[in-house]
């Protein structure tokens, strides 16, 4: 896993290569000024209604080969969020947001119709959340009861911002991937690099 210290290195990096380079959104998708990054746009798609995270990653493949949406610093997940709100499109009350791209990196299961110490501890384990290999920062948690608050037949692996529209919810809470409560895709585009003049 990288350390702090190799992350803040890599937003650094990633925010003046993305200044340098900065780029027009393909068709549907935005930037979003207040997270900082130039090149890099979102789009939320609400037409398809709710899907598991699985249908969220291919309906964002199939717009401009883009992924669900991660996060770098808190100040970028909560610009992220009041974006979504600003957008009206999402019902106040409603519990349905948005998946993100951070799982859990070991299942969880109940054995036997029971939940075994060992499973429940990883279930509780912010260590395991990640995107690749860049470990989910605890910052982006909900509250001190994420992750792992389900003891029950529900294997929360994924990660979403539920009730987007209420501020007492901002941050990530962990759930199924499919087969529960279901979310929106949030695709975020970064375009490849252009290339070099001479």
């Amino acid at each position: 896993m990288k350390t702090r210290a190799d992350l803040e290195l890599f937003v650094l990096l990633f925010v003046l290569f993305d200044a340098a380079t900065a780029t027009t959104c393909p068709a549907g998708m935005e930037k979003i000024p207040e997270t900082g990054f130039e090149r890099i746009c979102y789009e939320l798609i609400t037409s398809n209604g709710t899907m598991s995270l699985g249908q969220a990653q291919q309906l964002c493949r199939e717009k401009e080969n883009s992924n669900v949406v991660t996060f770098r610093t808190k100040a970028d997940m909560d610009a992220v969020r009041e974006w979504v709100v600003s957008k009206g499109v999402l019902q106040s009350g409603d519990e349905a947001g948005y998946w993100t791209e951070f799982k859990r990196t070991k299942p969880a299961p109940l054995e036997n119709g029971t939940l075994s110490s060992e499973n429940e501890a990883i279930r509780k384990d912010r260590s395991l959340f990640s995107y690749y290999s860049t470990q989910m920062s605890e910052e982006f948690w909900r509250n001190d009861d994420q992750p792992g608050d389900k003891l029950d037949v529900r294997d929360e692996m994924c990660t979403a911002q539920s009730y987007p529209t209420d501020p007492a919810y901002a941050g990530l809470d962990d759930y199924p991937c499919s087969g529960y409560q279901l979310h929106y895709p949030l695709c975020l585009y970064y375009p490849p690099r252009p290339p070099a003049t001479s």
